[in-house]
């Protein structure tokens, strides 16, 4: 049973419970739960589509970052700030 089927499945228990288990409507249930599934799915795909990446700038050296280069840690300890 594939993940979908089994979705609809659910939906149509669900939908055959809040209704009280009546007998013989199977079918009714299941063809809603399927009009349910579909209706979700559809609503989802114009999302995924829509999303985009966002754009990145090029940046073709550390100066237009305004960043001076990395260099060898100190391993000394530092003062503690005087008040």
């Amino acid at each position: 049973m594939t993940r979908t089927e089994e979705e609809i499945r659910k939906k149509a228990y669900a939908i055959w419970e809040s209704e009280g288990r009546p007998e013989g409507q199977h079918h009714r249930h299941w063809l809603e739960a399927l009009r349910d599934s579909e209706r979700s799915s559809v609503q989802l795909a114009p999302a995924i589509v829509k999303a985009k990446k966002p754009s990145r700038a090029k940046v073709t050296s550390a100066a237009e970052l305004d960043v001076t280069p990395a260099t060898k840690k100190s391993t000394r300890a530092r003062k503690p700030p005087q008040s």
